[in-house]
């Protein structure tokens, strides 16, 4: 496998999945055959495939396009730029970790072609799928936000690790979606500027993985999730949680108001221009609600909005949680 490391990070790709599955396709066999390759591979990775659908057709949707040579050359695309910038992204992260924590840390990439989604099944590995028709850029930049996010998990505080495994309470699931937020916010600003450059200069492009892209800097949009965002924080009462949390799945999930990453997005845009960008970076290791403290702090149109309406403080005060 081909690895870089950096400040603690040490990355592997592992391409396995990809040249074997590019093997079964290109021997003319189908379908089947391909999803046999990536199957085999599974078996001896038993872990890998903790709370994966258990269908093929649910792991590799893509179905008998799998088969056809420009899905292929596309992935081929993509890997090739991934091992020609890996250690190009793991510096690119590097930058954005928090003053004076010193950790190790060591994840292997599983580069999967046509893969249902991205996510880590255990600490310190890392399905990525590699979706055709994805500029490799893309496929890059997605990937260094990847890692940010397994780095956070090593800076949440131990209220927002109780949170995020069990969020059964009011407080808890505000506390699990602040942290959300802020962790998803920082993980985007890391690539946020070439992301907008790829946006700008592709604009017919259809996003693979940052499909929120062209949401990004629209002004009424942003305003939309923040006010939907204080709506949800604000309602949370014990004698209402049941009730709502199936509708605050649903919202969260609608890909029509990606509100965590916009959310995210905006806060962090703001942080680092009142504050500088080391302040944004260092408030990883807090509670989140110094992140939104930071926030209500600048002269944003949104952090004066939200600065004046009830329930205001639900952002910026950590709750007391009995163990």
């Amino acid at each position: 496998m081909l690895t870089a490391s950096a400040r603690g990070l040490t990355v592997a790709l592992d391409d396995r999945f990809v040249t074997q599955m590019m093997a079964a396709a290109q021997s003319g066999k189908g379908y089947q055959a391909i999803l046999q390759a990536a199957e085999s591979l599974f078996a001896q990775e038993a872990d890998l495939l903790k709370a994966a659908p258990q269908s093929r057709e649910e792991l590799f949707p893509d179905g008998a396009a799998m088969e056809r040579p420009e899905f292929w050359q596309s992935v081929s695309e993509s890997l090739r730029y991934l091992r020609e910038h890996l250690e190009e992204s793991v510096n690119l992260v590097a930058q954005y970790l928090p003053e004076g924590e010193s950790h190790q840390f060591q994840t292997t990439i599983h580069l999967i072609p046509g893969f249902h989604a991205n996510y880590g099944p255990v600490e310190g590995h890392q399905l990525y799928a590699l979706r055709p028709g994805a500029i490799p850029e893309e496929v890059y930049l997605f990937l260094v936000h990847v890692y940010y996010h397994e780095l956070s998990n090593l800076y949440d505080t131990p209220l927002s690790k109780r949170a995020a495994s069990s969020p059964t309470t009011p407080d808890l699931l505000r506390h699990f979606l602040l942290t959300l937020i802020r962790n998803e916010g920082i993980a985007n600003h890391v690539v946020l500027a070439p992301v907008i450059a790829l946006r700008d200069a592709h604009p017919d492009y259809e996003f693979r993985y940052f499909k929120y892209a062209f949401a990004i800097g629209d002004l009424e949009r942003h305003r939309q999730t923040v006010q939907v965002l204080h709506q949800i924080i604000t309602l949370l009462r014990p004698e209402n949680f049941r009730k709502l949390v199936g509708r605050i799945n649903q919202l969260l999930k609608d890909p029509r108001l990606p509100i965590i990453n916009l959310v995210g997005i905006h806060l962090s845009a703001a942080i680092a221009r009142h504050h500088g960008e080391r302040a944004l970076i260092d408030c990883a290791t807090k509670e989140p609600q110094e992140f939104f403290r930071l926030f209500l702090q600048t002269d944003d149109e949104l952090a004066v909005w939200l600065k004046a309406q009830a329930g205001a403080e639900f952002f910026t005060e950590v709750p007391v949680i009995p163990a």
